[in-house]
């Protein structure tokens, strides 16, 4: 409620200058440019506010901008050059569409193409890349890489050991929180930790029962199941591991040449049933629903269970049936942290069935790996093609746009006007 100090530079101004009062109600009948023109007249659909246009070569060209925009906007979707549609026959463009049809994917790129292909053509293909403020906390992805890097030592440790979690609690919690400490001080180095990310790691105010390897511990600790950790932090679809590690190369049956690449967080075994589960360490904890599993734009689960079973048909000579995809939580809250099964059949989980029950859900998942497959292969063809059109998805303000950093580009607020 203070009086505001004028600006030395209005100040100055105005002894130059004399000045006017305009208000902006006044300027709402003007239009300052070709472009205003052309949005106006295909907003309300007139195309006689053109022959404002100064000369004829004005005209044609504002007429030809109106076109675009009235097709773009009554039919989004429809197979035109200015809606997102390359065509890879033409002569500037042959053989630059090609190469994506043999290129080598993550589930990540296939999914963003599968929730909107304009995103991945301006992400993928442009390159484009927004401008972010600069943080000085630890990044999610960082984080994540750090988790998965404890708790895969801490299970191969286990495991060369031969330790006994139910029966060894204090000996497991003490390796645990060691590889801990010893990940982070050599982290530290290269990275500014912030020290709430330590804390929930190591335990708020030093309490260790207080933090994300307890919640950890405690989960395998009650672990009553037949299932055995055995592999973690399994790479397939290259040749090499950044680290060295042999990766599996997966036998697709693609229409396109294309190649899948990817690295699975851990697999658990039953060697008596010959069944397996794969599991996604997720820092969110957020698990796909049966819509998203639908329409392939969550494709992780389905081929880590595909991948899982071809690397361990390689590695163990037998066939191992896909039981569970599970969604690891690793947010720092006792009621959210945990494993969280992908449920092929609605309301039916594995690990509460009887046998019956338990064979058809392995059914149902090889079902999804199989639809899964298809999609993708649906994906990398509308890539090769050249299909960049906007998101498609009857969702898509919740599933991509309303975190898109590319909405200041993107035409999705026009058609949803129409």
């Amino acid at each position: 409620k203070k009086e505001l100090a004028p600006s030395s530079f209005l100040l100055d101004l105005k002894k130059i200058i004399e000045v006017d009062e305009s208000l902006i109600n006044k300027n709402e009948q003007y239009i300052y440019s070709f472009g205003e023109l052309t949005q106006k007249a295909a907003e309300q659909n007139d195309a006689e506010l053109l022959l404002n246009a100064k000369s004829e070569n004005e005209k044609n060209k504002l007429n030809e901008k109106f076109q675009v925009d009235k097709t773009r906007r009554e039919h989004p979707f429809e197979t035109f050059a200015y809606s997102g549609f390359i065509d890879a026959t033409a002569e500037h463009v042959t053989g630059l569409l090609e190469k994506y049809a043999g290129s080598d994917y993550s589930i990540s790129q296939l999914e963003l193409y599968a929730k909107c292909p304009f995103q991945f053509f301006l992400k993928r293909i442009l390159k484009l890349t927004p401008l972010e403020e600069p943080t000085e906390e630890l990044e999610p992805m960082e984080m994540g890489l750090l988790l998965h890097a404890i708790f895969e030592q801490f299970m191969k440790t286990v495991e060369k050991e031969n330790l006994n979690l139910q029966l060894e609690k204090e000996k497991a919690a003490q390796l645990l929180f060691e590889i801990a400490k010893e990940k982070i001080d050599k982290l530290s180095i290269h990275s500014s930790l912030s020290f709430w990310e330590i804390e929930k790691i190591l335990g708020v105010n030093g309490n260790k029962n207080d933090s994300i390897l307890s919640l950890f511990l405690e989960d395998e600790f009650s672990r009553a199941d037949d299932f055995k950790p055995a592999y973690f932090e399994v790479p397939f679809g290259r040749l090499r591991n950044d680290d060295g590690q042999k990766s599996t190369a997966l036998s697709l049956n693609l229409t396109s040449n294309a190649k899948l690449r990817g690295k699975i967080d851990r697999i658990d075994i039953n060697f008596d049933e010959k069944h397996f589960k794969v599991y996604d360490y997720k820092l969110s904890g957020k698990k796909p629903n049966e819509e998203d599993l639908q329409l392939g734009i969550s494709l992780q689960i389905p081929l880590y269970l595909f991948a899982a079973g071809q690397i361990l048909q390689n590695e163990l000579n037998e066939t191992f049936l896909p039981a569970a995809g599970i969604i690891y939580s690793l947010k720092f809250s006792r009621d959210d942290f945990g494993p969280d099964e992908v449920k092929a059949i609605k309301g039916k989980s594995y690990s509460k069935a009887n046998a019956e029950t338990r064979e058809k859900i392995i059914r149902a998942n090889q079902d999804l790996i199989s639809r899964s497959l298809q999609k993708i292969d649906e994906l990398i063809n509308g890539i090769s093609s050249g299909v960049y059109h906007l998101s498609k998805l009857e969702k898509r303000e919740e599933k991509v746009c309303r975190l898109c950093s590319f909405r200041s580009v993107c035409r999705v607020q026009e058609i949803e006007v129409v």
